[in-house]
């Protein structure tokens, strides 16, 4: 009876403190702020974790609780509020329930504290490595991504990190769009992947912080959490092994700064006369779409700027951890890896297809091995992926997959050709991986496993395109790189110690150079007219206005939070959108009698005309409608105008 007192007890203190922080989030910004960052990133999975009562090492419980809560805690505020509305009292009702969870946790202490800090520095190795992933993510992001200077909004590196993509779609769900339209091609429901924008956008509403501050942040604590995934799902594989800890850090390394031989590129650049910092500046040595021959993309680039997928790797690794760490017995690590690739699939469609998959693989080499087949953890395991497919299968749907056999992804059609190209965008990696064949032995449990997984995802887009652009099957590579590193680490430490420094160095060196490259990135997004322009439509355009501008990639409609009516053509024909009769329909808008554009903006439920310096290049014509008494001129500021229709 003492014992059961002294539980409810903690669990009551948990849950009044938890509560009293929520209730102040409605006075306090700085409260709201701590509540955003507690029950965003660490309370629900950490909750469910506990309550479950699944075992894991420290660093390991910090890792799954963190990446659970990024999944459970969106997914609670979407289904609140498709019931009661998106709204911040909806966010905080989320937490409150969250908080009522603390009386299913017995809060007794897990470790001893000498047990602690033994583990501690165990591993502190992989705890360096964390920080040294988050730094390097967050000190790029800090100096490029929406940074205001005279001259305007700095957004730089890759493609300007898609950042507009993504910026449009956190900023106009706080701004109404709930559903969600797709916020670059009105009226039609969003099927992206999104609910990467939605944790960014839950936070930035919550905590009043602007969305780029918090994507630096999420951004680089994805790029630690991934680290520290890799180390804690190698680890456990090689546990046995004297040299298992030097095993996880080198697969975590190459997993988060690895990448092919990209860099190789610069040295022939410079040997051509060109200036070593200037070729640095200038040129993005690591794999990207824009090459040919090094068409692969590292995991740091994706870390950076690809942010379905920064969020998907840490996720993939924790649930595989959970999954080979829960056959044969241990049923509540197998609902728990069930329940995260669940939740995955709106965060990320390939992300959730590769995790399914790797269960099935796991769980049929086991029934192989076994002779036995294990339908009740099948059941646990399989189950809530199911309901989860399920439950966003409407959406999923949505998605048109343009399904063709096209062989050998893009690299040359002849095998000699193939071959080169595939250990050039793999590089040291893919070399060490097919030599953990012969060196590894009993060092690594579950070793073929590993290399299943990295056979499966690798064949996949070499056979098969389900993409629109080729290209974006790129992103299965991403899952097996995972598997091919933690193969390819353990083979590393094989071999003679002399060689691990340049062996190493020759993995991440691609991705030191598309580091240095991007944190000195200053393309300017927005001048500062435009951003004038994106904080008057702001304050006096109502929530999901749809205003007319052309099809640029950053534009000030987005960054507004308001909707336009046509994407950027890539972004149209990757995302499967109508974009091209829509260019027809902005045509008649900026081009058409007064009387066309009034019918073309009514086609979209548009009010608005934004005519500015990318209109003004991009149509040649008379424009109409600004000389027109229906249309009001609302905004004008260094020749960026912004019209109401008022009929």
């Amino acid at each position: 009876m003492i014992a059961v007192n002294q539980v409810l007890r903690s669990q009551t203190t948990v849950f009044c403190a938890l509560l009293i922080l929520v209730l102040a989030s409605f006075f306090s910004s700085f409260a709201a702020l701590l509540c955003a960052a507690l029950f965003l990133l660490l309370v629900p999975g950490y909750f469910v974790v506990r309550a479950l009562r699944v075992e894991l090492e420290p660093l390991a419980l910090v890792g799954v609780s963190i990446a659970a809560s990024l999944l459970l805690s969106t997914q609670l505020v979407y289904w609140l509020s498709l019931a009661l509305g998106y709204s911040t009292q909806t966010i905080l009702f989320s937490f409150f329930l969250w908080s009522c969870l603390a009386f299913a946790v017995d809060f007794k202490q897990l470790y001893k504290k000498r047990e602690l800090a033994a583990s501690l520095r165990e591993h502190l190795p992989a705890i360096l490595g964390c920080l040294a992933a988050f730094a390097a993510v967050f000190l790029v992001l800090n100096q490029t991504l929406w940074v205001e200077t005279s001259e305007g909004v700095v957004v730089g590196g890759y493609n300007w990190a898609d950042f507009f993509v993504h910026l449009s779609i956190v900023q106009s769900v706080n701004a109404g769009n709930f559903p969600p339209q797709t916020p670059y091609s009105a009226g039609i429901p969003l099927s992206y992947h999104w609910f990467g924008d939605f944790h960014t956008a839950i936070f930035s509403k919550l905590s009043q912080v602007f969305p780029a501050f918090v994507v630096r942040f999420e951004n680089a604590l994805y790029a630690a959490l991934l680290f520290l995934g890799s180390f804690a799902l190698a680890h456990s594989l090689c546990r046995s092994s004297k040299d298992a800890k030097k095993i996880a850090f080198f697969a975590a390394l190459f997993i988060v700064f690895g990448s092919g031989l990209a860099w190789t590129q610069f040295f022939g650049d410079a040997a051509s006369g060109g200036n070593p910092l200037d070729l640095v500046r200038q040129t993005n040595y690591d794999g990207n779409s824009h090459s040919e021959s090094f068409p692969v993309m590292s995991t740091m680039t994706y870390l950076l700027v690809q942010r379905p997928q920064a969020i998907a790797l840490p996720v993939f690794a924790f649930a595989l951890l959970l999954a080979f760490e829960g056959f044969p017995s241990d049923k509540r690590k197998l609902l728990l890896a069930g329940i995260l690739c669940a939740l995955l699939a709106p965060f990320q469609y390939v992300a959730f297809a590769c995790l399914a998959a790797s269960f099935v693989v796991i769980f049929l080499l086991k029934w192989l091995e076994e002779r036995r087949l294990r339908l009740k953890e099948a059941a646990l395991l399989f189950l809530p992926p199911v309901l989860g497919a399920i439950g966003f299968s409407a959406q999923v749907a949505s998605v048109q997959l343009p399904l063709k056999l096209e062989f050998v992804w893009l690299a040359p059609k002849d095998p000699f050709g193939a071959v080169f190209f595939y250990f050039a965008n793999f590089g040291v990696p893919l070399a060490l991986g097919l030599l953990a064949l012969l060196l590894t032995k009993d060092d690594l449990r579950e070793k073929k496993t590993l290399f299943a997984l990295a056979a499966l995802f690798f064949v996949i887009p070499n056979v098969v395109t389900a993409t629109a652009f080729q290209w974006d099957m790129v992103k299965f590579f991403s899952y097996s790189w995972i598997p091919l590193c933690i193969l390819a680490a353990a083979a590393l430490v094989k071999l003679k110690k002399w060689l691990w420094i340049p062996l190493a160095a020759a993995a991440i060196a691609s991705p030191l150079f598309f580091l240095a490259w991007s944190a000195q990135s200053n393309w300017i997004a927005l001048t500062p007219a435009e951003l004038s322009a994106v904080q008057w439509m702001e304050q006096n355009l109502p929530e999901r206005a749809v205003v007319a501008n052309y099809w640029e990639q950053n534009s000030p409609v987005e960054a507004a939070g308001r909707l336009r009516i046509a994407p950027p053509d890539w972004i149209g024909f990757s995302h499967l959108l109508p974009y091209e009769q829509r260019y027809d329909v902005l045509r008649k808008v900026y081009c058409g009698s007064a009387e066309e554009s009034v019918a073309a903006l009514k086609q979209y439920g548009a009010e608005f005309v934004l005519l500015g310096s990318e209109e003004k290049s991009s149509f040649h014509c008379a424009f109409a409608f600004a000389s027109d008494p229906r249309f009001a001129k609302r905004f004008d500021l260094q020749g960026i105008q912004i019209f109401e229709l008022r009929e």
